[in-house]
């Protein structure tokens, strides 16, 4: 059995970047916290957590880190996957998967066509797509979001400053139908 881990030393006194509890040091030892802006620094000895300081670079960093799941999830998936079951599971989601891809690329050939452009995906579970010039992106997520479902826009994908706009589609939980005809709405009013 393979048992994956993720151990995250907090003795040493270094937070999330910008964290306002801060570190007694200014060094980012790994690029996925790096990414995100140097250390905060502070030599107060009580915690200045409740300040909202960079309140959304902190929340951007704990869920680019936060992709880790508990052992006895890993410990089930892990006999799931030594009993065989994920070598069907995956043979059988290869069509649905097909399925829903085919789905989002006829959308961009039709419906989402005047608002966005497919990057090329031949496999796996997620569809990019670059937004045409002038198209706010972020409010059409929102008012998605708002109705239930979850899309994540490209700038949580940039290191540095966004050089594009667009949308990441994730098909591996549900049919897109239905989210694609909201999405059709919210970029309409956008």
């Amino acid at each position: 059995m393979i048992l994956g881990s993720h151990v995250i030393f907090s003795a040493y006194g270094f937070w999330l970047p910008n964290d306002p509890r801060g570190s007694w040091s200014t060094f980012v030892g790994s690029w996925e916290l790096f990414r995100y802006g140097p250390a905060t620094k502070t030599d107060e000895r009580h915690s200045v957590a409740d300040r909202t300081r960079d309140r959304a670079a902190r929340l951007a960093a704990k869920n680019a880190l936060d992709w880790h799941c508990s052992t006895p999830l890993q410990v089930t998936v892990a006999a799931f996957i030594a009993d065989g079951h994920l070598t069907r599971h995956v043979r059988k989601m290869r069509d649905v998967y097909g399925r829903r891809r085919e789905l989002l690329r006829r959308a961009f050939d039709g419906p989402l066509g005047k608002w966005l452009e497919p990057i090329p995906s031949f496999y796996g579970m997620h569809t990019t797509a670059i937004a045409r010039q002038g198209v706010d992106v972020e409010s059409a997520a929102a008012r998605v979001f708002s109705d239930g479902i979850k899309i994540h826009t490209l700038e949580r994908y940039f290191v540095g400053e966004p050089t594009h706009t667009g949308l990441v589609f994730g098909y591996g939980a549900a049919e897109p139908t239905l989210g694609i005809e909201k999405l059709c709405r919210a970029l309409s009013s956008t």
